[in-house]
């Protein structure tokens, strides 16, 4: 229930940019004309513009909303998949908008059968749709890179089992998933996780100089319950206590690397 939710704590950094989002959620599809990430997406969306034009951490969002750098809801389709990613790589490089430590995807599903969060570890080079997607679009063991062997995995860099402890300690019925499914969700974060080892480079983090200056890019992908299952109000908690969880375990994690070969060196 809403009333488990531990409050949020906000994280003192000593880089307020240290870390900035986008954040994708879908619209429709088969018999689905309300999707919940849609409504979750707007929601963040909304919080983002008020904290904007407050100039001031004043809005309800609590003022993490103003990290996030793209929202977006995408079009439940191979092709609009494809075209959004593209779309926002553009954006984020011409635009300025890379910036910070880290830059993190986030991208919403919903999971009908789902009765709790499920932050998705692992995405496969596998398009095999169950139903056609909102373009009529119905692949069957295609590879979404034909340049990738059918079937071949790609796994977040972010600390999911982390993050998942993050998030049970704060109240939230939330499991570690390896299987996205074959849908247009996986096809989404195998895609955005192919992008990002192609149009990014692979930033090895430590404490040179030449390092300072780069960001390190992440995606994951996170199956969350219809509104029936688990409340709306509660749904936006989770997220915003998602935003603050991933930036508190790669932050955490940046500085334990940082003691960890000062220590060496001394």
């Amino acid at each position: 229930e809403a009333d488990t939710i531990s409050p949020k704590v906000p994280i003192e950094t000593d880089d307020d940019n240290a870390i900035s989002f986008v954040v994708t959620g879908f619209g429709r599809f088969g018999n689905i004309n309300e999707n919940p990430t849609s409504t979750i997406v707007n929601y963040l969306e909304s919080q983002r513009k008020e904290e904007e034009e407050e100039g001031k951490e004043q809005a309800s969002g609590r003022g993490h909303s103003k990290k996030i750098s793209i929202c977006r809801i995408i079009k439940t389709g191979a092709m609009d998949v494809t075209n959004d990613l593209d779309e926002i790589t553009e954006s984020l490089k011409t635009k300025g908008l890379i910036r910070g430590k880290h830059l993190v995807f986030i991208h919403f599903g919903v999971n009908y059968k789902a009765s709790a969060f499920q932050l998705e570890s692992t995405a496969f080079n596998d398009a095999s749709f169950r139903i056609p997607d909102e373009n009529g679009y119905q692949p069957k063991n295609i590879q979404i890179d034909d340049e990738i062997p059918l079937r071949e995995r790609l796994s977040t860099s972010l600390n999911v089992r982390k993050l998942c402890t993050e998030m049970e300690k704060k109240g939230f019925d939330v499991q570690v998933s390896g299987d996205p499914g074959r849908f247009v969700c996986n096809y989404l974060y195998w895609s955005s996780l192919n992008n990002i080892r192609k149009q990014f480079p692979l930033v090895v983090e430590s404490d040179s100089e030449e390092s300072t200056s780069q960001t390190c890019v992440h995606a994951i992908f996170v199956h969350v319950p219809p509104f029936q299952v688990i409340d709306e109000k509660t749904q936006f908690d989770f997220v915003e206590n998602l935003l603050d969880s991933t930036e508190h375990v790669l932050l955490t994690q940046r500085k334990k690397k940082k003691s960890k070969k000062k220590s060496v060196v001394n």
